[in-house]
């Protein structure tokens, strides 16, 4: 009866971090992925990601868009619901050996030995506590997650720009060079006229690489972000469900 109780609450307690985990991840996996890749395929997206992956920290904006300020508390919370779970089955169970084993027990005859036991039973929980506490708190796991994550998305990125920047790079010169040469057609405004036109085809050249570029790969790279987040949801539920 003990056995079969211990394994339904183990079930259970299982089942209750994946439902909490997987409710932590609904947001970032059903909105803030495609608000991401909105912000990457924008033009001002665009020059941002350069300017921080140059000048300041790439991953610490990715995680900013993807996780945003409520993945933290989300995951906070979630810990602290699989917490009071475990807690709850564990005095379940507890009272439960407590009637199963005492049944039938002359607990002034066997006083001694229970008491023997009873440390032995403590010691083993207090161990067990320990391990909780040292798979960490809530907040500090979800940073360091969040961290991860964006950090290797941040890795597929500077290896997609360096191919697109040269792309960019080839077409721009051609857009200076017909803004230069328009100038001719500008007649005495030339001064002014001629680098607008050049920066309006910069600026047009952008845009119809990064709508190109948003075309052709958006999909394959929302689902290359989806599935490196669900594999570290996965790794994630496996080592909180190895803790408790």
């Amino acid at each position: 009866d003990i056995r079969d109780k211990f394994l339904k609450s183990k079930n259970e307690i299982l089942q209750n971090i994946d439902e909490n985990i997987d409710e932590t991840f609904e947001v970032v996996i059903n909105k803030n992925i495609d608000v991401f890749l909105d912000f990457h395929y924008s033009l001002i997206g665009g020059y941002i990601e350069l300017y921080t992956m140059t000048f300041s920290n790439y991953e610490e904006l990715i995680s900013e868009k993807l996780f945003g300020d409520s993945f933290v508390k989300n995951f906070d919370k979630a810990k602290i619901n699989i917490d009071n779970f475990y807690n709850e089955k564990e005095k379940e169970d507890l009272e439960f050996i407590q009637n199963k084993a005492m049944n039938g027990i002359d607990l002034e005859l066997n006083r001694d030995e229970l008491n023997k036991m009873n440390e032995l039973f403590i010691k083993e929980l207090n161990i067990q506590k320990s391990q909780l506490i040292a798979g960490g708190v809530g907040s500090v796991i979800a940073v360091r997650l969040a961290a991860t994550i964006s950090s290797k998305i941040a890795s597929k990125i500077v290896l997609k720009t360096g191919t697109k920047a040269a792309v960019k790079s080839s077409a721009k010169v051609a857009a200076v060079s017909t803004g230069a040469t328009s100038g001719v057609a500008c007649g005495p405004f030339a001064i002014i006229c001629a680098p607008a036109l050049a920066i309006g085809g910069w600026m047009a050249t952008d845009i119809a690489i990064n709508t190109a570029d948003e075309q052709l790969n958006r999909e394959s790279f929302k689902k290359e972000i989806e599935e490196l987040i669900i594999e570290e949801k996965k790794f994630l539920k496996n080592n909180m469900k190895s803790i408790y």
